[in-house]
């Protein structure tokens, strides 16, 4: 497969939890991941140097991990260690890297600061067009059996559907598409355009789930609460209006507060 996965890293349990999954994602589907942590430099430390001793430091991590955890890292692994903050130079890298897909821990809504700025992985998805597989702690991702997708059809054609599609094919994963309809909803006026019904159902694998639910935010809580997927795929996509803000809403919550891993792009 074709495919690189980036998996930043700061050695927290979260970070930790985010990377074994990773790890396991790319044993499964044979693709090529890479692991990056950012520090900050020591005043009087040779640059060169320091990044040398941080990148053998995470390759030594990574490997007693993957052992930990009954792992095999015969894919190709790649080990990054960069000076700087990851707000500031992770987006610089995936661009360099031509990196498909990032996954890295979510520590959700349980820290105020996440809540009020947003988390790193929010704050990614919103400022590249690369999908983020944004894992809880709490959460697993592996095996993946079932994935999710759900959409309201302005965001039905994409990064984040093209990825999980990619995914869930290397691995022979059912696919459902989901959405969920309000009685004061509208339908977005590319139904006719992006979404073809009879075309999905000809696809591998792959079905379409209609549920009714006054609020779209409690109907995908639900839906994921009953059938447990290995993720919930969503698009943040960048509008304006009402619309947009209401979507961005249903987002952001199920982003930080969310029981299950989501991969999401713009």
């Amino acid at each position: 497969m074709h495919f690189r996965i980036l998996v930043p890293t700061d050695y927290s349990p979260t970070a930790i939890h985010a990377s074994i999954e990773a790890l396991r994602v790319a044993k499964k589907v044979n693709c090529r991941i890479s692991f990056i942590h950012y520090f900050n430099k020591p005043l009087l430390s040779s640059g060169s140097r320091h990044r040398s001793l941080e990148a053998k430091k995470l390759k030594s991590h990574m490997v007693q991990l993957a052992a930990q955890n009954g792992i095999q890292m015969d894919m190709e692994v790649d080990f990054y260690a960069k000076d700087g903050r990851f707000e500031t130079e992770i987006l610089s890298f995936v661009s360099r890297h031509r990196v498909s897909l990032v996954i890295m821990g979510t520590s959700g809504a349980s820290r105020f600061g996440a809540r009020v700025f947003g988390s790193n992985s929010i704050n990614l998805i919103r400022n590249s067009y690369v999908p983020v597989l944004a894992i809880p702690e709490s959460a697993k991702v592996m095996p993946i059996e079932n994935v999710v997708y759900a959409t309201d059809y302005s965001d039905f054609t994409g990064i984040s559907f093209d990825t999980m599609m990619k995914l869930a094919k290397a691995v022979d994963a059912k696919v459902t598409i989901l959405h969920v309809k309000t009685s004061h909803g509208k339908t977005h006026k590319s139904w006719t355009k992006s979404f073809d019904p009879e075309g999905i159902m000809a696809l591998h694998n792959v079905e379409y789930c209609e549920i009714y639910e006054e609020d779209v935010l409690s109907g995908i809580e639900k839906y994921i609460s009953n059938e447990q997927p290995s993720f919930l795929t969503l698009s943040a996509k960048h509008e304006s209006g009402l619309d947009a803000l209401f979507r961005q809403s249903v987002f952001q919550n199920l982003m930080l507060n969310s029981k299950v891993s989501i991969l999401a792009a713009r």
